[in-house]
């Protein structure tokens, strides 16, 4: 069952996987770079957006479809297209997003079916930058996570109203558990933070993305979550 305690372990479990999830963390703490892709994309030069996005982000390795399809390039333009969506959205996170307001639905089902269309970045890349230009409200779509929940996909087709809907069921979930467990006044997203050390690189990971990595442990690599064993004191005997 989904509650604070299982994110919890989800988020401890990534930690240790990820070394500390670097390539993420070290991208959101760059506060200037994502503040010019979500207002001034056009700022940004490919080699730029090369380095900081495709390589150590979304983990593009192709070199003829970056320099061939001009991958950077092509994305860029796409962003600085989609500035009207983009800008409408900043102000909502999954927890306070009206579901029911098409206006905005729309502009996040335009975000992702633009950036789905370039060639070489399908819907887990296509989702990875989309989620940088909103990280409280644009979820990471992976395809393995996307097929556990399969009434979010029919056949071809991506509902994104659907997908939104669950993580925000979900988000409201662990966070009401949360404030009901004893824990300090502080947010979700803070405690874990600050418990993870991410507050000390300047970033305040999203509930969205806490629930990325809970989704991509369990339904995905099937960990148990917490493990079935979870020791109180490891004792190691000491040769002489």
């Amino acid at each position: 069952m989904l509650n604070f305690n299982t994110l919890a372990w989800a988020a401890f479990c990534n930690y240790y996987r990820t070394c500390g999830d670097r390539p993420y963390i070290k991208l959101l703490a760059d506060r200037q770079f994502i503040s010019r892709l979500r207002f001034f994309p056009q700022e940004i030069s490919p080699k730029e957006f090369e380095h900081k996005v495709l390589f150590g982000y979304v983990n593009v390795v192709n070199y003829d479809l970056l320099v061939g399809c001009k991958l950077a390039e092509t994305v860029l333009a796409t962003i600085d297209r989609l500035q009207p969506d983009i800008t409408v959205l900043l102000a909502s996170s999954i927890t306070d997003i009206d579901i029911e307001d098409r206006a905005l639905i729309d502009s996040i089902g335009r975000i992702y079916a633009e950036l789905t269309t370039i060639q070489g970045l399908w819907i887990t890349g296509a989702s990875k930058i989309a989620h940088l230009l909103n990280d409280r409200l644009l979820p990471i779509c992976g395809l393995d996570v996307i097929e556990h929940f399969q009434k979010i996909s029919t056949g071809q087709t991506f509902d994104h109203r659907i997908w939104l809907k669950q993580i925000k069921h979900d988000a409201h979930l662990v966070i009401d558990d949360f404030h009901q467990s004893n824990h300090p006044s502080d947010t979700l997203e803070k405690y874990l933070s600050n418990k993870l050390g991410y507050q000390e690189k300047g970033v305040t990971k999203s509930v969205v993305k806490y629930l990325d990595e809970y989704y991509w442990l369990k339904y995905v690599e099937k960990i148990t979550l917490p493990p079935n064993w979870v020791p109180d004191q490891l004792t190691i005997p000491i040769k002489v």
